[in-house]
């Protein structure tokens, strides 16, 4: 079958040839400016595909291994040469997804099946890293994230994401459009009720007993006032303390830590026991193709970056099913979804 995918699916595959051909990554900051100082060594790379698990181990030339047995070897610089073909094909593509057979030919030598990452994982990757000061070699996972094609969600919408309200007084919205023309009085009369999975009530509550509270206040700053970025939001929030915090500064704290959780593990739908699947952080793949990593090891960093980079979203109202005005338990309702995607 032949491989088709978008520019964000490719490059998946782009990062593969240039992590191979490269074997560093430097570290970068939320403006995506190169810290020069601090680069990560990469000595190999671990990658799931349709036939099993592939190792890259980087030497002097690429020795390849599928579940366990050797399969062949390759030189950095034919990785190179497939690094800079692919990196132009994305460039120039004007299609949604599209062929490359080229770069399809020499995914087949290695055997190679699939574009992109089981979608059920967070990470997409396994670096194999060498501390520059002790020498050792740890394994982190990273989730690849490219400004090559249309930007990438963060947070997926889903039934799981909706937020139930309560609509205070005889409010006959229907369209979810109305719903941005009566900005004030939907704002007055909306009264938060719960998740309308208990499994994300459970894993928001993971992170702060009242940070679904957070969220759903965060959601009416969205809908209602139309607060897009998440930095907005969250400044809207401080300045305006809806939850009666001793320290305002909580709200950028909580907010942070939800993002930097939902990046590195937690799933909506899917119970949550804190731990990250995605351990190392973000493999960002720049415009331009150059490519650089944000390490959650440098926390402050890492969560400045996802702070100052993502926007709440509106997707499909009809197969989300919110965004209309309901009854239930004698009293009308409304839904209102949680989407992030980057900027």
């Amino acid at each position: 079958m032949a491989l088709v995918g978008n520019k964000g699916e490719w490059s998946e595959v782009l990062a593969l040839f240039y992590i191979l051909s490269s074997n560093v990554l430097h570290a970068t900051d939320f403006k995506f400016e190169k810290q020069s100082i601090e680069s990560s060594p990469v000595v190999g790379l671990e990658r799931k595909d349709k036939l099993g698990n592939f190792l890259f181990k980087i030497n002097d030339q690429i020795d390849i291994y599928l579940n366990g047995k050797f399969k062949l070897k390759i030189s950095k610089a034919e990785f190179s040469e497939e690094y800079y073909y692919l990196l132009n094909e994305l460039l120039k593509a004007q299609k949604t997804s599209f062929l490359i057979p080229k770069t399809e030919s020499f995914l087949s030598r290695i055997g190679i099946t699939s574009l992109k990452a089981p979608s059920r994982d967070k990470s997409d990757i396994i670096l194999h890293l060498k501390d520059i000061f002790t020498s050792n070699i740890y394994k982190v996972a990273f989730s690849i994230k490219s400004q090559l094609g249309h930007s990438s969600s963060l947070l997926n919408a889903s039934k799981s994401t909706n937020f139930i309200f309560r609509v205070r007084g005889n409010y006959l919205v229907k369209k979810f459009h109305t719903l941005h023309e009566s900005l004030d009085c939907v704002t007055n009369n909306l009264e938060y009720i719960s998740t309308e999975n208990p499994t994300f009530l459970a894993n928001l509550q993971f992170i702060d007993n009242q940070f679904d509270e957070l969220l759903a206040a965060a959601l009416i700053q969205y809908y209602c006032h139309r607060t897009r970025s998440c930095k907005s939001v969250v400044e809207k929030l401080t300045q305006l303390n809806p939850l009666n915090l001793l320290n305002i500064k909580s709200y950028e704290f909580k907010f942070k830590s939800f993002l930097r959780s939902i990046a590195l593990g937690m799933k909506p739908s899917t119970p949550w026991d804190g731990k990250d699947e995605a351990s190392g952080g973000f493999l960002i793949i720049k415009s331009n193709g150059d490519m650089l990593l944000y390490h959650q090891r440098n926390r402050n960093e890492f969560e400045d970056y996802l702070l100052n980079n993502t926007k709440f979203e509106t997707p499909s109202t009809t197969r989300h099913k919110f965004g209309f005005v309901y009854e239930e338990s004698g009293e009308n309702r409304i839904k209102l979804n949680l989407q992030i995607r980057f900027i």
